[in-house]
């Protein structure tokens, strides 16, 4: 209006500010007062509450701007949506419960009818027992007698069945032993045989020249012995042995003689004699190797040569022992089968007579088993009926077992749902508010909003709300953020909310995500449902995101600035026209139809960004900057996939696990009281459906113990997961020592990626050691100089000590050495100083200062532990204090006791800075020393070669530039050493040579973006570096720089921007 003046001149300006209290109460007493499930005593204590959270939140919108410099607005639409979210979100529940309260009641009515049909069925199935016990008795005497007959018959068939079998083996045994007897006989006959036949040419001469030798030869008297033997001769004696030969028939005789007549004890007899001539025959044993049937050949022929006679007889004499030899072995066959054809004839005779007996019992038995019929019939007929009765009083126990813990689980909810019910406005005014109101603030501005503010003033005004509610279990469910977790969702309460607030919002969420985990979160989360990721840089975004508004993608804009194209502003303020059977919404100069699962998501990468009241009108802004918690557990997660891999794949998957069995156990539950309440009929006689409840209840049983076992070893792996916390929990801190930075100079800005990558080149480059502590001790130490060298890379020289001192009070922050009052009084001092004060608050010593006194003052109020006494201690010992306030280096005096041994190092800071203020920087020179190290107050040398290895293809380089500094030689010459020569064209205006090095250099300016893109492309056709100075004059180049960086593989870019 000052520049200018016709707008006043020709205009009327009305000036809007914040709506008053009263139209506040006016705007929700509108609502409120039309809403009928609400009770009218609630009402106005609804409406003051509602007008309290929005004015409160106007209060920490100032505070959060003054703390944190973050803007953030409480419009009026956000007080209408408070207003409609309530309404929405109360009637939700109440309908919820009070069908989920139906669905109870009628599961438990169900089982309480089970339970009276048990009594009355057990009255009834006495009596029936009874009868049918009667019967039985009737059915056992029958079954008895036929069992005691069928025994018998039983008995007597398998003894017939034993005989018929032991009667067929005997008959083959018979047979074969009779075979086998007569097959040995018949191999020794032919010899015998063949010796009969060769007595048959004995002639009487021969005979009678045996006979006539009164006093014959050992030889031919053994064989003479030997015939005796064989015609079974009481004496032996060459006597007799001529009284036989003189026998007419003693050829005879010794054919005609049976074999089997010789007995055991005559072929002894025979083979003694018959040795002693073997052994007379051949005295040197010429032949007692050969085998017996060559041997005997042998000795025949020896004993012709003796007499002609003799020989005949002798190999007569063989036959006969050989015969002797079989006989002996087929005697004991023979005996057994004489045995055998006996017990065969006797159990023929056996067969025949259990034959007959068998006959006789099969007869019995029939007439027992038509009586047995009858009776079993009619008992049957009654068993059907007492079974149908026993069925469903078995299905019904079964029932009352089955969802005994089941019942008394759905009573405690019906009991809970009532108190939950009462508790509803409470708990759904408090919700709405945070859905409303607590996106863009931090976590502590949250909670204070929450659980303080709008909490307490719930409490004042009697509306009841859940004890120790929380917005998370409220507003979702442990399933529902499982799944969010193991989709990538950091588990923090903070990222809690915030998925709560993107999900749940009835606005397009804008999230404010410079770690960029809201974009990695839904990524992962619509990856299934096809989502696309746009930007409003891209010339097509809008032929994307007409498609997905047609056909219900999901989109995703990433890299919002403040600037939001107004050609979206009617998507973003959900601006639907048509009816519930068409509905369409307007894109640019178009209408499209608009499909009911199209969703939205802008998520801005800037970790504060000036946002207008538009962007909280139209959007919802969520603030998803990363929390100290959030961090050190993805830290703690990156930590121990590097140190322990299987350890944290372990509990992802475990973690995967627990939410698909929670989803589980959910749908099983809503099962089980589903296929309850559904059924129709008697329940009891629906065997399917009893059958299918008792399978699913096993399987609840069956998923809760897997939920209890899975809870347990997450709880054993959390415990592994928390001895590595202590270097997690240092990363987390080294971050926001860096995100801090950026109060000092908005240019310090530190991506979330990019610390991961110097964290897990910490982790991998630090000392080894097998002693976890010594481990972990080398990992902190070094992640703590490498995050530092990282941060001063980047700084300039003044603020390296100010960044080492944040470091080194973060840290002590942490481990709890010192607390955020103490800092608030090393940086501001005495905030109640007034020169207005009274004479007694004056200094004592005109060696004091006003500022100096008034400090130690503030000392001994708020820090009594230690500086309680400083003011007596300062009058006591005066000179001392004195003498230590005049050194030229007080920071490295000793103070007067007993400061000097009881204060830590940062209370000798604060009590520095009550005297000695110009001596501060020397002092946090000394503090950070002892703290942390002689090294981090001398920062590392910067060499280009440390760049270099620190840059990608995708990662340039960017120098800030003071006047009169220019690294292009030293680029030059890192090229040279880096890369090869080649040839290289001079393009437009770019600086070369036929032979150059291949370092390109181009000077930004008007006009040179089309240049600087061709030169890009060459260089990452080529391979080549390209050097972009003055980059400050054509920022919004940057932006296309940057996606053409992103899309690209091989260049390796150097942007040179110098800037004051």
């Amino acid at each position: 209006a000052r520049n200018f003046p016709a707008l006043i001149n020709n205009t009327t300006i009305d000036y809007f500010a914040r709506w008053p209290q009263q139209a506040l109460y006016a705007v929700a007493e509108h609502f409120i007062s039309r809403f009928k499930l609400i009770s009218d005593e609630y009402k106005n204590n609804i409406i003051e509450h509602m007008a309290m959270v929005h004015e409160s939140t106007n209060f920490y919108c100032d505070i959060y701007m003054e703390k944190m410099r973050r803007k953030a607005y409480a419009t009026p639409k956000n007080y209408l949506d408070f207003i409609h979210t309530f309404i929405y979100l109360y009637k939700q529940k109440k309908e919820d419960l009070s069908k989920q309260a139906e669905r109870l009641n009628v599961g438990i009515i169900r089982i309480d009818e089970a339970s009276i049909l048990i009594q009355e069925m057990d009255k009834q199935l006495e009596i029936q027992r009874k009868e049918l016990a009667i019967k039985t008795k009737k059915c056992d005497d029958l079954l008895t007698e036929i069992t005691t007959l069928t025994a018998k018959q039983t008995e007597r068939k398998s003894r017939a069945l034993e005989k018929k079998q032991l009667v067929d083996e005997q008959l083959i045994i018979i047979e074969k032993e009779k075979h086998d007897a007569e097959s040995q006989l018949e191999e020794a006959m032919p010899a015998l045989l063949e010796a009969q036949q060769g007595l048959d040419t004995l002639k009487a001469a021969d005979i009678t020249e045996m006979r006539s030798f009164a006093n014959p030869v050992d030889t031919l008297r053994l064989i003479g012995y030997c015939m005796l033997i064989y015609l079974g001769h009481p004496s032996i004696s060459w006597k007799d042995v001529r009284a036989v030969m003189a026998d007419m028939k003693f050829i005879t005789n010794l054919k005609t003689r049976d074999p089997d007549l010789f007995t055991s004890k005559q072929a002894v007899q025979l083979k003694i004699y018959l040795k002693k001539l073997e052994e007379k025959l051949d005295s040197n044993h010429i032949y007692s190797l050969l085998e017996k049937s060559e041997r005997n050949i042998k000795l025949v022929q020896l004993m012709i040569n003796v007499s002609r006679v003799g020989g005949s007889l002798l190999k007569f004499i063989h036959a006969i022992d050989n015969y002797m030899d079989k006989y002996r072995e087929t005697k004991p066959k023979k005996d057994r089968l004489l045995s055998i054809q006996n017990d065969y004839e006797n159990n023929l005779l056996e067969i025949n007579r259990l034959e007959n007996s068998i006959e006789k019992l099969t007869n019995i038995l029939n007439d027992f088993r038509k009586r047995f019929n009858i009776a079993m019939e009619d008992k049957l007929k009654f068993q059907n009926e007492t079974d149908i009765a026993i069925r469903r009083r078995t299905a019904a126990e079964k029932l009352l077992n089955g969802f005994k813990s089941e019942i008394l689980r759905w009573k405690n909810e019906l009991y809970s749902m009532k108190q939950y019910e009462n508790e509803l406005i409470g708990n759904c005014l408090l919700s709405s508010a945070f859905l409303a109101y607590c996106s863009p603030f931090s976590y502590e501005i949250r909670q204070e909003l929450l659980y303080n503010q709008w909490k307490n003033n719930l409490n004042d005004k009697n509306i009841l709300l859940t004890k120790n509610f929380h917005i998370q279990n409220f507003l979702s469910s442990n399933i529902e953020i499982s799944e969010w977790i193991s989709q990538g969702l950091p588990a923090d309460e903070f990222s809690i909310q915030n998925g709560i607030l993107t999900l749940q919002t009835n606005r397009f969420p804008f999230c404010i995500d410079p770690q960029l985990q809201c974009l990695l979160w839904i990524q992962q989360r619509e990856k299934k449902a096809n989502l696309k990721i746009l930007s409003m840089h891209d010339r097509d975004f809008l032929k994307h995101l007409e498609l997905a508004i047609k056909y219900g993608y999901p989109v995703l804009f990433k890299d919002v600035d403040e600037y939001i194209d107004p050609i979206i502003l009617d998507i973003l303020s959900k601006n639907i026209q048509g009816d519930s059977t068409h509905q369409y919404v307007k894109l640019g100069d178009k209408y499209v139809d608009i499909d009911k699962n199209f969703r939205m998501y802008l998520t801005c990468r800037l970790s504060n960004p000036i946002l207008s009241t538009l962007h909280f009108s139209y959007s919802k802004v969520i603030n998803y900057t990363v929390t100290l918690k959030g961090l050190e557990e993805q830290l703690l997660s990156s930590l121990v996939k590097i140190e322990r891999r299987e350890l944290e794949e372990m509990r992802e998957t475990l973690i995967q696990e627990i939410f698909e069995n929670q989803q589980q156990q959910k749908l099983l539950e809503d099962s089980l009281l589903r296929e309850l309440t559904t059924s129709t009929g008697n329940i009891l006689d629906n065997t399917e459906l009893i059958e299918t409840l008792e399978n699913t209840k096993t399987k609840v049983n069956e998923v809760i113990q897997a939920l209890n076992l899975g809870e347990r070893t997450r709880q054993d792996i959390e415990k592994l997961r928390d001895t590595y916390r202590l270097a997690a929990r240092r990363g987390a801190v080294l971050y926001f020592s860096l995100v801090q930075m950026s109060i000092i100079n908005s240019m310090y800005q530190y991506s979330l990626n990019s610390f991961l990558t110097v964290f897990e080149y910490s982790v991998k480059s630090s000392q080894t050691n097998i002693k976890l502590n010594k481990r972990l001790q080398s990992i902190i130490n070094t992640l703590t100089y490498q995050i530092y060298c990282y941060g001063t890379t980047g700084m300039f020289e003044k603020h390296k000590l100010l960044y080492s001192f944040i470091i080194t009070i973060q840290i002590e922050l942490d481990q709890q050495i010192i607390n955020y009052n103490q800092i608030d009084f090393f940086l501001k001092g005495n905030l109640s100083l007034d020169k207005s004060l009274t004479i007694k608050s004056k200094p004592i010593f005109n060696w004091l200062t006003y500022d100096a006194w008034h400090h130690c003052l503030y000392l001994t109020k708020n820090f009594p532990e230690k500086f309680q006494n400083l003011l007596i201690n300062i009058q006591e010992n005066y000179h001392e204090w004195k003498q230590w306030i005049e050194y030229d280096q007080p920071e490295n005096s000793l103070l007067p006791k007993p400061y000097n041994d009881i204060l830590n190092n940062f209370e000798r800071l604060m009590l520095l800075r009550c005297f000695c203020q110009n001596r501060i920087i020397f002092a946090i020179n000394n503090y950070v020393t002892k703290i942390m190290g002689e090294k981090y107050i001398i920062p590392p040398t910067i060499y280009f070669d440390s760049i270099f290895e620190q840059s990608t293809s995708q990662i340039p380089i960017i120098f800030i530039l003071s006047p009169g500094s220019d690294p292009t030689n030293d680029i030059q010459k890192l090229s040279e050493r880096k890369n090869h020569i080649r040839k290289i064209n001079i393009e437009n205006g770019i600086t070369g040579n036929d032979e150059q090095k291949s370092l390109r250099i181009l000077a930004m300016g008007q006009g040179q973006e089309k240049f600087a893109l061709q030169a890009l492309h060459t260089a990452q056709y080529q391979g080549t570096w390209l050097l972009l100075q003055n980059c400050h004059l054509l920022l919004p180049f940057l932006n296309e720089l940057e996606k053409e960086l992103e899309i690209s593989t091989k260049s390796h870019v150097i942007i040179l921007n110098y800037s004051n």
